[in-house]
Parts: structure tokens; sequence; C-alpha cells
């Protein structure tokens, strides 16, 4: 329910596939598609690099994340724990999933125009 005030219960689920994400690139591509203007300036923070789990050719990885974003409506801190897949392919690892966890998931959150 919308009233529901216990963290671990409430989120916000965004699905992206590689297509869906494709199609963002290419609309920010044109010019004419714009989540800001002027864009904000960010300064990420990863850290607590834990791997979680091995198996076979891919790895569990967590950690934390902070971000600071500047922007004319003001300063944002955002903070989340990331779960992070990863696939060995070729000798290079690979983005396979990545779940991002934020902190303040209790709360709308309006103004996220960039990816976590």
């Amino acid at each position: 329910n919308g009233h529901d005030t216990d963290p671990e219960r409430q989120m916000s689920i965004l699905y992206d596939n590689r297509s869906r994400i494709k199609v963002r690139v290419e609309q920010l591509k044109t010019g004419r598609r714009h989540t800001q203007t002027p864009r904000s300036e960010l300064a990420r923070l990863i850290s607590n690099i834990e791997v979680a789990a091995v198996e076979g050719a891919e790895v569990s990885v967590r950690a934390n994340v902070l971000i600071y974003e500047d922007n004319l409506r003001g300063e944002t801190i955002w903070a989340a724990r990331n779960d992070y897949r990863l696939r060995l392919v070729e000798g290079a690892f690979r983005l396979v999933r990545k779940k991002v966890g934020l902190v303040n998931n209790a709360r709308p959150v309006f103004t996220l125009s960039f990816l976590v």
C-alpha cells in the first residue's frame, strides 16, 4: 500500500535492458531529448567493494555508492547499496545485472535524471 513506512518493504523498480538503454541513448544523441538543461555536475564515490560470490564465469559484487549532484535546484546527495553481477567474457568483465538500492527509498524521488 502507499502508506507503508518500512523502508525494507518499499521500492521503486526500473527494469532496463540493453535495448531500452540504447533507445534512450539514441534519443539523447538527437539533441531533442533533454533530461536537464544545464546538466548537473556529478561526483561519484564507490566504496566497500566486496566480492560476494563466484560461480563459474560470473561474479557477484556489492558496493556502497555516494553521488553528489549540484544543479540549478541546489545540491543533493544520493546514497545507495548496489549489487552487481559480472560475467567474464573474452578476458574482460561485462556487466550482466545492476541492482541499485537507494538508502532514501522510503520517500518519493522526483529529480533523479541520471543513471545511478
